[in-house]
């Protein structure tokens, strides 16, 4: 089984003075997106050791982090 897998985070808060613009976020894509967040605490973390678990092929899209 072929999943897709995309993910979009920001983190703000009511004290921040500059609006978070695109050039804040860090875009990862393909291979690259899979190996930033390989044994982290993030969902898409999760999603790899399930793929495993699982035998599912994972499609990395894109992961946007700001």
């Amino acid at each position: 089984m072929r999943v897709a897998v995309a993910g979009f985070s920001h983190e703000s808060n009511t004290f921040a003075s500059q609006p978070t613009t695109l050039d804040d976020f860090l875009v990862h894509t393909g291979q690259s997106m899979l190996d930033h967040h390989a044994d982290t605490y993030h969902e898409i973390a999760g999603y790899l050791v399930a793929a495993t678990e699982y035998d599912m092929q994972l499609l990395p899209l894109l992961s946007a982090n700001a």
